[in-house]
């Protein structure tokens, strides 16, 4: 019998969503305590990479393009920048589940829990997107980066809340920078990522402010249950702003 090597969970994107799925799960429609859905969700996350790891290997030497080392080191950089947020918002969902798991709040905490899902769907959007950037039609188009802006432009027009049409705006610079890099023959991957990373750096700061909010919440205040709605609401949107430069 094969002996199973045991690595961290982190370092598989999709060990990593499982666990958040395998909690949400536990938690929303199982209804078990997070005192016994967390440590399952762990379990599940590491035994989950443990049993990747051999099928994940091989893709990604295969993909590994060394045209690109300044790419290589920010892909690596992105990738472990979008795991650490993924391990910070299954824990958030788990204290979120233990302070909101009331019925007047019940609807605050499904909309906690929803963006911290979408978040903990990052690092296999990003490993998926590493894999394309590194293979043989990797250059991004002219046409890519103009729908992509097109996207931002539209959502501009929704009137978002104004945290997320600063970063939309963002965004649209990023991008038109972009589409002169190609037009002027240079790569522009490298770019596109650095752009990336910024929108998870931002997402960062928006949980990491939605757990302070969540800690100090006073349940009898309606303003302060509001706000922290706010903020899920945001980090979800960012989340949707990322999906713009992940889908292909």
């Amino acid at each position: 019998m094969k002996r199973i090597k045991w690595i961290n969970p982190l370092y598989s994107p999709a060990a990593v969503f499982l666990g958040c799925l395998t909690l949400v799960l536990g938690v929303r429609l199982a209804k078990v305590s997070s005192a016994i859905a967390v440590p399952v969700a762990i379990a599940v996350s590491a035994l989950s990479a443990a049993l990747l790891a051999p099928a994940a290997a091989k893709p990604n030497v295969a993909k590994t393009s060394a045209r690109n080392p300044a790419l290589e080191t920010e892909l690596a950089a992105m990738r472990q920048q979008a795991q650490t947020l993924a391990q910070k918002a299954q824990k958030l969902s788990a204290e979120a589940h233990q302070i909101l798991n009331a019925s007047p709040y019940m609807d605050l905490l499904g909309t906690v829990q929803f963006a911290c899902e979408r978040t903990c769907e990052l690092p296999a959007k990003i490993d998926g997107l590493a894999l394309r950037l590194q293979g043989e039609d990797s250059i991004l188009s002219v046409s890519e980066l103009q729908r992509q802006l097109q996207e931002v432009r539209d959502k501009l027009q929704k009137n978002p809340g104004e945290a997320v049409r600063e970063q939309l705006h963002k965004l649209a610079e990023s991008l038109q920078r972009n589409i002169q890099l190609v037009r002027q023959g240079q790569d522009a991957r490298q770019a596109q990522v650095l752009s990336l990373s910024t929108l998870i750096s931002e997402s960062a700061g928006v949980l990491q402010t939605m757990k302070n909010q969540l800690r100090s919440l006073d349940l009898e205040d309606a303003t302060q249950a509001a706000q922290l709605q706010s903020l899920s609401n945001e980090l979800r949107d960012f989340q949707e702003n990322l999906d713009l430069l992940v889908a292909r």
